[in-house]
């Protein structure tokens, strides 16, 4: 696990330092409450099926609460990209926020590569 989300962690550690954009722009910081509000329950949701499912046997509710937090992840974004379009036309970079629940799904979906190898076998037992 260590030798895959060591570089992981580097990649976006380096990728924050191209996408994110410096705070100080001159202006007052407000913080994106709805942003915050839609990416924690998008990656709640998520985590919860992509570890639970298993022990729900994939059941129709683990299946909907996953896709519910993928509705809710591709909604943030979107609303990401048309708040960034009001707020600044001129310049086009990813939010913090936006990076932030990026970041988060990459480390969530390498530490899953790490898993699901060693839970397959038991899902597959008689």
């Amino acid at each position: 696990m260590f030798f895959v989300n060591v570089p992981i962690g580097m990649l976006i550690f380096a990728l924050t330092f191209l996408l994110v954009p410096d705070p100080h722009t001159g202006r007052a910081h407000r913080l994106d409450l709805t942003g915050v509000l839609l990416s924690t329950v998008a990656l709640t949701c998520v985590t919860f099926a992509l570890g639970e499912g298993g022990r729900y046997s994939w059941n129709a509710g683990i299946r909907t609460l996953g896709a519910t937090g993928l509705a809710l992840a591709a909604l943030f974004l979107r609303q990401q990209s048309q708040r960034q379009k009001s707020e600044s036309p001129s310049r086009s970079y990813c939010s913090p926020t936006a990076a932030s629940l990026l970041a988060g799904l990459v480390s969530f979906c390498a530490g899953l590569l790490t898993v699901i190898p060693r839970a397959w076998p038991m899902r597959r037992s008689p």
